[in-house]
Parts: structure tokens; sequence; C-alpha cells
């Protein structure tokens, strides 16, 4: 990052420092003339950028008229869609430039010349045949029958509708070839043999036909569930996925018991009163201090001590000193601990086929594993809880769960598969 805000300083004080003349200098004419333009607005007498202007209109003119004389002595037929593009650039210009005449070199008196030029002609003329051009030639790509061409042709096509919306049947020939040059690919629904399972896998397939259908690949490809191939009587696909289940469990029980002991030192076991000794809930006197305020005389349990003793207040009731019969204990809490751990075990790998249906060929093969552990845990114990962990409280707190049903964690060890198999598709037709 450190490196990167040079670099963007660089070039916006590079971008800061263009003008129109290194423009001309470098040979890209209308970006001088677009600035010139611009600094003419504001101020229609600056001499420089009137010279510069009018030296960067003829050297772009120039240039886009040499490319047309050649195009039009070399004579191919796919020469107008250019030459339409190039007179539409001049009239661009020349409207450009009109929007700051007149001009004059006030140090000289000279007026400077744009000769106006009617563009209008040519452009029409060349629209005209660049879409007789386009449309023929498309017709021509569309007769080979095959999905490249019907691409081209399709593509080709479309620039006819950008020239002339209406122009003969070119809707008609627009759904032609681009049907044609889609790829259609059917989706098998996954084969289910356990009737326990067929809601969840239904709603599977159904994930995956969602994402086919609104996956964002190319306009050149279209996917269809089985049914939907049925109804548009498509029996001739260019590919299949086939997809199904190598093997797969469904909640495999694991479970486990594990009795420990557990311990923990230097823990508050009482509290000397005198030649009395105080614990857990018995109630002991203490100094509560707290910020800006005066201290307070609070009684509590023994139990809660250690949390006061964290805050400077100190045992006995307030006065000049602490109190001196009163004693802290600490020791060894310890405790037996017995947890008990379920876990339901859901697993399963796919296969995955993407198959061209004229050849029968496996266009890629791949398998996709998933699993999903559900855990629940409880526990009990004899002795002090306080030997105990957080977790190990909490888990002596809980209870013995009912498991999800199998269905809900058929899902859950398919959720990673669907992450694969979507990426996979992508993958492959992304070029499609």
């Amino acid at each position: 990052m450190k490196r990167l805000i040079p670099i963007l300083l660089i070039g916006a004080l590079l971008g800061a420092c263009a003008s129109s003349k290194k423009y001309l200098q470098r040979g890209n004419y209308d970006a001088a003339i677009r600035l010139a333009v611009k600094k003419l607005r504001k101020k229609p007498t600056k001499e420089k950028e009137i010279l510069i202007l009018e030296k960067a209109y003829k050297k772009a003119n120039n240039i886009n008229n040499e490319r047309m004389d050649f195009l039009k002595l070399e004579g191919n037929p796919d020469m107008w869609d250019e030459v339409y593009q190039i007179y539409n650039r001049m009239k661009t210009r020349q409207s450009l430039v009109n929007e700051v005449l007149p001009l004059q070199i006030l140090s000289t008196g000279r007026m400077v010349q744009f000769p106006r030029v009617n563009y209008d002609e040519e452009i029409i003329n060349a629209k005209k045949k660049a879409a007789e051009y386009f449309y023929a030639h498309a017709t021509q790509l569309l007769a080979k029958g095959d999905r490249e061409n019907a691409k081209r042709a399709y593509l080709e096509y479309k620039k006819v509708k950008a020239f002339y919306p209406n122009y003969k049947d070119v809707d008609e020939k627009l759904k032609e070839s681009k049907y044609l040059a889609t790829l259609k690919v059917i989706a098998e629904p996954i084969p289910m043999h356990s009737q326990t399972f067929s809601l969840s896998n239904e709603f599977f397939d159904n994930k995956i036909n969602e994402f086919l259908a609104n996956m964002p690949s190319s306009e050149f490809v279209k996917f269809y569930t089985v049914k939907e191939a049925e109804s548009v009587g498509l029996d001739n696909p260019s590919h299949v996925i086939k997809i199904r289940f190598d093997d797969f469990v469904v909640g495999q029980l694991i479970l486990s018991e594990k009795e420990t002991q557990e311990s923990r030192d230097n823990v508050i076991m009482g509290i000397r009163d005198g030649n009395q000794i105080k614990t857990g809930s018995e109630k002991i006197k203490i100094c509560h201090k707290t910020p800006n305020k005066a201290d307070a005389t609070r009684t509590i349990s023994v139990k809660d001590w250690g949390a006061h003793s964290k805050h400077s207040d100190y045992l006995g009731a307030c006065s000049t000193t602490p109190a001196t019969n009163m004693e802290v204990m600490y020791g060894t809490a310890k405790a037996t601990l017995k947890l008990t751990s379920k876990t339901l075990l859901s697993k399963g790998l796919l296969d995955f086929k993407i198959i061209d249906f004229q050849t029968d060929k496996v266009l890629t093969h791949a398998k996709f594993p998933g699993e999903f552990a559900w855990t629940n845990q409880w526990g009990s114990y004899t002795g002090d809880i306080r030997a105990l962990s957080a977790n190990q409280q909490k888990a002596v707190k809980a209870h013995e769960l009912p498991p999800p049903p199998p269905q809900d964690l058929f899902i859950e060890f398919t959720k990673p598969i669907y992450n694969q198999l979507t990426e996979k598709v992508k993958v492959f037709y992304r070029n499609y």
C-alpha cells in the first residue's frame, strides 16, 4: 500500500500536467482538440490554444481522409462499417470546434479557417451499405449451419439491428442465429433411491437448477432441466450434465464418554473471621470502594470476595485500616467431570460429469466430497465446580438435545458439494 500511494500521486501529477500541446506532440490529436476547445470556451483569445487547435484539427482530418481513400481504393465489401465510423468521428470533431468559432489570432489579425463539410450524405450512404453487407454476410454465415458461424452471424445481425431496428426480417434472423449459436445443456436430475431423502434431494436439485438458470456465463449457453427440454422439444442437446451420489451416509452416530479429574490451584476456599471459617454463601463484611464516593460497608457472600478483591476493596467494615482478624484461605479445588459427546456424522461423494451428447465423450469429470457433523455435548460432575473451566461449566449445565431431522442433515452435508459444483460449472462454461 505504501508503494501504491506514490504511484497514484505521480499519476495524478502527470494527469494534472497534461496539456493540449503535449497531446499534439504525441499524436493524440483528438485529445488535443478537446482540451484546446475546453480552454477556449473560457478564453476565446488564447493564441497558443487557437494554433494548437488549428494544427491538431488539420492533422486529425488528414489521417481520417487518408484512411478513407485507402479503404475506397481497396474496395473490400466489409469496409463500410469503418467508413461509417470515420465519417461520424469527423462530424463530431467538426461540431466540437464549431462551439468556439469564430477564432482570430489577435497579434496578426488572421481569422482561423475551419472548412465546414456536410458529412450527412456520406454517413447515410455508409450506414446503408454497412447494413447491407452485414445482413448479406451474416446470412451466408448462418447458412453454414455450425455453431461458431452462427455466433458470428448473430453478432453481425445485431449490428444491422443497431443501424436499422426494423431492417427486413432482422428480428427473425437474430432469433434463428441465436438459437443455432447457443450451446444447449440439459442438467439431468440426481438419481435418488431412498424415499426418506426425496424431499432433500429435490431441494438440492432445485438449488442447482436455480443456479444454472441465473448463471452469469456466455450469452451463448442455455441450461435446461429435463422437463424444460421436453416442453420445447429439445431432444438433441449439445451437452448433458450427469450428477449422482457415489455414496452417502446420514446421521452416523458417534457416541463418546470421558471421565476426568479436574483441579485448579489458588482458589479461595474460605475466609477466617476470628475463630470462625466461613465458606460459600456465608456472609462477611467488606469495605467497598467507589471512585469519587465515600467508602461503604457491605455484606457479601464469601464466594463473591474474589471479584471484590480486584477493586481495592478490603475485608472488614470500613475503618481507618483493614481488619486484621480476617484472613483469606486459598487451596486447590477438585472435581470429577464426566462428559458425553454425541455426534451425528453425515457425508457423501458426488460424481459430476459433462458429456458431449453427439459423441458421448466425457468433457470433464470430477468428484465433490461433502461432510457435516452435528455435535451435542453435556455432562455432570461431583466436587467443586470451581475446578472446571468455563466451557466445562457450560457443558455440565447443558442437556441432551434431540437431533435434527435426517433431511436437514442431508441438506447440510450437500452445501460444500454445491459450492464446488457451481464453481466447476462456471469455470467450464466461461469461454463458451
